[in-house]
């Protein structure tokens, strides 16, 4: 038997110069940054990974869902042990999910603190209508 590593082609992207690693995609803070989708794929650690094919970018820039992203691109789910469970449909909002082919918009404000004092990025998402 041979074993891969399964490995995603593409930059990451980085919220802000802060938590940037070598060959990541900086978004920086008060910036957008817009893109067609080329792949939504599974992910043990963020539910829902996507892949992004950006203007001006010569790799696709992969961005992990946070839970903000998935509520907006219709994935809402929660973590039960080690493993993500799609909500109910009753707590989802009345949106459907992103699919391969959507533009979307992903605004990064910046940094804030939750009322329990982490840090939590503050990103709102756009899905073009036309």
């Amino acid at each position: 038997m041979a074993y891969t590593r399964n490995v995603p082609e593409g930059k990451f992207v980085a919220w802000g110069k802060k938590k940037a690693k070598e060959n990541s995609h900086i978004v920086k803070e008060g910036s957008t940054l817009e893109g067609t989708i080329v792949e939504v794929k599974d992910s043990d650690k963020y539910f829902k990974v996507f892949e992004l094919s950006v203007e001006g970018v010569d790799e696709n820039v992969i961005i992990p869902a946070t839970k903000r992203i998935r509520d907006e691109t219709g994935y809402a789910a929660n973590k039960e042990g080690n493993n993500w469970k799609p909500l109910p449909l009753d707590k989802q909002k009345a949106q459907s999910q992103v699919k391969v082919g959507d533009k979307l918009r992903f605004h990064f404000e910046g940094m804030k603190k939750t009322t329990t004092g982490n840090d939590l990025y503050d990103i709102w998402v756009e899905v073009d209508a036309a």
